[in-house]
């Protein structure tokens, strides 16, 4: 069994992991979503196509037993990231869910009567920094990059690499490296990140941000899903303050990001050296990346 699915199995039926046998370890490797719906197959992401594990479907009994480990059988402990949408497994796997939305006083309060989750594999992939980084080298600073693309196009996967790159010095002398990680799923295994990695898990990404440039110095911070409004203040300190940033945004095209009011302004305000478009057509991520320099001149 592929040793990143492995221990994911005691959360599942076990007629699933039997199901995931079947394949080749080669396409286990390559899973990185394995979606489950009530009364409906299991349906799998592999190498950007979805088939079904088989034609079995998961019971209304088998998701509700499912969800509880997912919790550690404790669904009121995980209340607060289940109004986020998510649940956060060990080793930055994440869980997202889907069910009926209950507000109260127009707010909402609690996922009820949850119909679907998506388990997304964190899987720690080596290499695929350095033909980025490379693009900048020599530097006296390392650059500050935006990492865009589709859903499943590997941008999470790829800003862990170019932490632990970083961090650890593979292309130049490592620097500090502070790793915003809010909801557990890009730091993965801190060990992965090198010895000079900082890792910011369970914090808001604002307050995570601002602890960070107050007391730990970094010279490169990197994070997920950067655009809300709230954290412009924060990215504009670390550009005026010698602090790289390596972010992630969706967006299929450049022209999507450039719409947008907060990446548009720092995109234009030329504050990233570079752009980093991903895409989930090729099983290879290193394959699809477009870089585009020069952004605005």
């Amino acid at each position: 069994m592929d040793k990143i699915l492995s221990p994911l199995l005691h959360y599942l039926p076990d007629w699933v992991g039997q199901e995931l046998d079947r394949f080749s370890g080669g396409q286990q490797g390559v899973i990185t979503e394995l979606r489950l719906h009530r009364e409906k197959p299991v349906i799998l992401c592999l190498s950007g196509s979805y088939p079904a594990l088989c034609s079995r479907k998961l019971t209304s009994g088998e998701l509700e037993q499912t969800l509880l480990r997912f919790c550690d059988y404790s669904m009121q402990s995980c209340q607060d990231q289940l109004r986020q949408g998510y649940i956060a497994l060990p080793g930055g796997h994440r869980v997202g869910v889907c069910g009926q939305a209950v507000y109260r006083q127009g707010k909402f309060f609690c996922l009820d009567q949850i119909q679907s989750a998506n388990l997304r594999l964190a899987r720690p992939i080596t290499g695929l920094a350095q033909p980025v980084l490379a693009c900048f080298f020599p530097w006296k600073q390392p650059p500050s990059l935006l990492l865009a693309g589709e859903p499943g196009s590997g941008k999470t996967t790829l800003a862990r690499d170019l932490a632990r790159s970083l961090s650890r010095g593979e292309l130049a002398p490592g620097v500090p490296v502070a790793v915003i990680d809010p909801r557990g799923e890009l730091g993965g295994c801190p060990d992965f990140l090198g010895d000079n990695a900082d890792l910011f898990s369970g914090y808001s990404k604002t307050d995570a941000m601002e602890i960070a440039l107050r007391t730990m110095a970094p010279r490169v911070m990197v994070c997920d899903e950067i655009g809300g409004e709230e954290e412009t203040p924060l990215l504009r300190q670390c550009f005026q303050s010698g602090v790289s940033v390596i972010a992630t945004a969706h967006a299929a095209q450049p022209e999507q990001l450039f719409a947008r009011p907060v990446l548009g302004e720092l995109l234009r305000a030329g504050c990233f050296d570079g752009l980093v478009m991903l895409s989930s057509q090729s099983p290879s991520v290193a394959q699809t990346i477009e870089y585009k320099k020069e952004l605005t001149r």
